[in-house]
């Protein structure tokens, strides 16, 4: 498992690439692993920031589980949603990867009361470590 130190060397650098917030990062990679880079949830999605096999193939992630990919992804996924609140971004993040931007008009179909109960939890324990 990475280190602590490792790992902000990691949030560090995405930081200074794409200019996302390195808080943002460490909370969603928090509430969506435990910082547990090896993660992998019931419903398949792996790594640090939880990428779905799918998302992470059209996205051109090699291996979800190497946490420089995975945190690269989810930093560049920020920077098209710069626009939203935080809350915002991982509704959509969360709900699937229409969420990430690359869809035309995927935010038409956008229902926050259709929000799944691990997608509700996820966005509870980020607020609640971030007060975001």
């Amino acid at each position: 498992m990475k280190t602590a130190t490792s790992l902000d060397g990691i949030f560090g650098k995405a930081t200074k690439t794409y200019g996302v917030s390195e808080k943002l990062l460490r909370a969603v990679a928090q509430a969506e692993s435990g910082l547990n880079p090896s993660a992998v949830s019931k419903c398949g999605a792996q790594g640090i920031m939880q990428l779905m096999p799918k998302t992470a193939n059209a996205l051109g992630v090699t291996d979800p589980l190497k946490t420089e990919q995975n945190t690269s992804i989810q930093a560049q996924t920020q920077i098209k949603s710069q626009t939203e609140s935080a809350p915002a971004f991982m509704g959509r993040y969360n709900v699937n990867a229409n969420s990430l931007g690359y869809i035309p008009n995927w935010y038409e179909s956008f229902d926050p009361a259709k929000i799944d109960e691990e997608t509700a939890n996820i966005l509870l324990n980020l607020f609640a470590l971030e007060n975001l």
